[in-house]
């Protein structure tokens, strides 16, 4: 039977296409492993860093939150010191208000009768005056028993005293105006130079006196915001590193880009004994006015720190509560996940090391999320 010469060429691209897959899938599983193999500790790789545990000064800031408030010794909650209605509103939120300037007016019949009440006064002591000058006479020569001569006296130092209580209250409502002045009108002034932060009342508001014995309403809020308090709460253990004078650097949600630069000026002398916290103080100027009173904020407080063995922050893991770092197994040449406990309360680019590793330890200080995932445990 003749050969065929065309019969080679076709076994052999039929081995071609059989051999050709194999061949190919072969170079794809060695892709795949290539892919999925964790860079040995001996391997260089540039978005990984490995460096041995070592002792770093920690603790240079306290971390704490806050809040921004008036400074008191520039601001004024004012109350009603007459029961009234309110019959007039002057000063509005915002408005920037002079020492003296009326706020509002109220309708009160409490300022007449504070000034009827000195008009009274003044005819009594004039009569109970003039009987004790009587009496004295009549005593002296033995015209008068002394038990009117003390009666006299006591009526005159009772309208004396009534008197004075009369014109003290008038006083005390009407400083701005003369005394002999009656009215029923009371116009309710700013006692500091200052800003309309907060307005309670509105026209036909009945209000209520602060020397009436009842329950009173804050009218209005006048404060300066030159200058603002930032109130911390500092820790108990961490009492002994904060000074007066402490720098304190301050940020905002508001403005967090945005530092704002202070000192510790005060330190409470009592501790919260519910959150073992000691109210920390320091003033910034605000002259731009950006922040705003009650904003909260966040309060680094610079101290000097100390030395102890701790890691970089940025090597640390998080396996639900479980804090982790990826060590080196320098004896198999491989990385492995070691389970420590660090302080990460403590601010700073290093935290502290409470248990699990010792100095010289090797462990990933960059990318170790990385390798995370395909370590041994």
């Amino acid at each position: 039977m003749p050969s065929n010469p065309r019969l080679p060429l076709a076994l052999a691209a039929i081995v071609g296409a059989l051999v050709a897959p194999a061949c190919g899938s072969s170079k794809a599983r060695a892709s795949d492993d290539a892919a999925t193999e964790q860079p040995k500790p001996s391997q260089p790789n540039s978005q990984l860093t490995v460096a041995p545990v070592g002792d770093e000064v920690v603790g240079r800031e306290i971390a704490s939150s806050a809040r921004i408030v008036f400074d008191e010794n520039h601001v004024a909650h004012l109350f009603s010191p007459v029961t009234g209605r309110v019959a007039r509103i002057v000063a509005q939120l915002g408005d920037h208000v002079r020492q003296g300037q009326t706020l509002a007016i109220i309708s009160s019949p409490d300022l007449g009768n504070a000034v009827s009440d000195v008009y009274k006064a003044k005819p009594a002591v004039t009569q109970t005056e003039k009987e004790l000058k009587r009496q004295q006479d009549l005593y002296a020569h033995q015209a008068g028993p002394l038990r009117d001569l003390e009666a006299a006296q006591a009526s005159y130092d009772q309208a004396v005293a009534e008197l004075q209580r009369a014109k003290e209250k008038l006083q005390l409502l009407m400083r701005q105006f003369h005394a002999d002045r009656v009215s029923q009108t009371f116009p309710l002034v700013s006692p500091i130079d200052g800003e309309v932060v907060a307005r309670q009342i509105n026209p036909g508001l009945d209000v209520q006196g602060q020397y009436s014995g009842g329950a009173t309403q804050e009218l209005y809020t006048i404060g300066q915001q030159d200058d603002l308090w930032v109130l911390a709460d500092v820790y108990e253990q961490d009492l002994p590193r904060v000074h007066v004078g402490t720098p304190v650097t301050v940020t905002t949600i508001a403005y967090p880009h945005e530092l704002f630069h202070g000192k510790v000026d005060w330190i409470s002398g009592e501790l919260d004994p519910v959150m073992r916290t000691v109210s920390v103080r320091c003033t910034l100027e605000n002259p731009a006015h950006l922040l705003k009173a009650q904003m909260y904020a966040t309060v680094s407080i610079e101290t000097e720190g100390k030395k102890t063995l701790a890691v970089p922050r940025e090597a640390i893991l998080h396996f639900g509560d479980k804090q982790l770092v990826i060590g080196v197994d320098a004896a198999k040449d491989r990385y492995v996940r070691r389970p420590v406990i660090l302080d990460e309360d403590q601010a700073g680019e290093y935290v502290p090391v409470l248990h699990g590793l010792a100095a010289g330890d090797r462990i990933v200080t960059k990318g170790a999320l990385l390798v995370s995932d395909a370590v041994s445990e």
